[in-house]
């Protein structure tokens, strides 16, 4: 793992894009994490900033709109399954 990185979880997404611009080339946007950890351990990687965004309301969001649906990055892959909204237009 690396020495040390600022771990962020912004309450918005709008603050999440304001911490990714100030440090786009040092910073990590992590959803689920699994794939961040082990590039981390084996220092693969090391950022001087993660981003934590799983908890954004504005990234969880599946909507439907007459012409597409919106899925949100932080939305999970069962959670999609689940959805109503995919199921109508999708099964």
């Amino acid at each position: 793992m690396p020495d040390s990185f600022d771990y962020i979880r912004p309450a918005s997404l709008s603050q999440a894009l304001k911490h990714l611009s100030s440090d786009i080339n040092d910073a990590i946007v992590v959803s689920g994490g699994t794939d961040v950890l082990i590039q981390l351990r084996y220092k693969s990687i090391s950022p001087g900033k993660v981003i934590y965004v799983k908890d954004l309301e504005e990234l969880n969001k599946i909507e439907e709109n007459p012409d597409f649906v919106r899925i949100g990055g932080a939305v999970t892959f069962s959670r999609i399954m689940r959805n109503e909204i995919i199921k109508r237009n999708f099964r």
